[in-house]
């Protein structure tokens, strides 16, 4: 059975929104942590996510079928790969055009945890029972995320 584009569209707006959302919870977190150093580069990394959310949607589009289709615990794997894959895919294109100030700034990892969000939030959509699971994962990853710019911030 194939799935209304009225409701692909929709579901594939939140995840962007969620991608968009969790990004900009990340770049937060990284500059909190930093004794808000970095802040006024949060307006930038706001628009550049915007960008980001599109790609999310984009993706979310192609792989509702999928998801669709996969038992929970393995569309739950595929998103676990493609949800960073896609923010370290945006973080290239955006080094290649902006250069120096998405390397200074965290975008990959924030980027990378908002792919992920977005992505968990579409398969949570779509598997209704497996919200358990992706909350869990979410809040591994938000962990994960956290940890990483607490090293970053480390290594100076």
């Amino acid at each position: 059975m194939q799935t209304p584009m009225r409701v692909v569209a929709t579901r594939s707006l939140i995840a962007s929104a969620v991608a968009w959302v969790g990004s900009l919870l990340g770049a937060v977190e990284y500059v909190a942590s930093n004794q808000w150093t970095g802040a006024r580069e949060l307006l930038g990394m706001m628009l550049w996510t915007v960008a980001f959310a599109m790609v999310v949607a984009i993706a979310a589009i192609a792989l509702l079928p999928t998801l669709q289709a996969l038992k929970p615990l393995w569309a739950c794997v595929v998103v676990m790969i493609l949800g960073p894959a896609l923010g370290f895919g945006t973080f290239l294109l955006a080094v290649a055009l902006r250069g120096g100030w998405v390397v200074a700034f965290p975008a990959f990892t924030c980027w990378a945890f908002g792919g992920l969000a977005g992505l968990l939030a579409l398969t949570g959509i779509s598997h209704p029972r497996s919200w358990f699971a992706v909350t869990g994962i979410a809040g591994v990853a938000f962990a994960v995320l956290v940890w990483a710019h607490s090293v970053l911030l480390r290594l100076g």
